[in-house]
């Protein structure tokens, strides 16, 4: 989960997941989302792949971030690989630590998550001219 040397993280397309979606989950693990991470450890990504899946999104591929405090926590940024099995899912999910070191100095490394989202991931599904608009759409229709 240590970002620390990663140039890039794929989702690319397979034979299995012909028209791959990526989806950047960030986990807020300061501890002031209290017990939103752990509950989403221990039951939610089931719910959360169903919902991604019913939702339209027929080839979703998650990467998990950790997102800490930058100016207290020793992890303030932590970054899976973007998977679409339940097992890969599951382990990324709960290696990621949930540190509850820092939040309300305004120092949560939200920048540093898309900034890393920004410019160390590509993504088949970003770089098809074709599928940009698609994901706009896509986009609104789940927010």
């Amino acid at each position: 989960m240590n970002p620390h040397g990663i140039s890039f993280r794929e989702s690319r397309d397979s034979a299995v997941h012909p028209n791959s979606v990526p989806i950047i989950l960030g986990l807020d693990v300061t501890g002031s989302m209290g017990h939103i991470p752990y509950d989403l450890i221990q039951e939610g990504l089931p719910k959360l792949m169903g919902g991604i899946i019913q939702g339209g999104v027929p080839d979703p591929a998650l990467l998990f971030l950790g997102i800490g405090d930058h100016e207290c926590d020793g992890y303030p940024l932590q970054v899976g690989q973007f998977e679409s099995g339940d097992e890969e899912l599951d382990m990324w999910l709960t290696r990621t630590y949930i540190e509850s070191g820092g939040g309300g100095n305004a120092g949560e490394s939200y920048l540093l998550a898309w900034y890393f989202a920004a410019f160390h991931t590509r993504t088949d599904a970003f770089e098809r001219e074709t599928r940009k608009d698609c994901y706009s759409q896509l986009a609104m229709n789940l927010a």
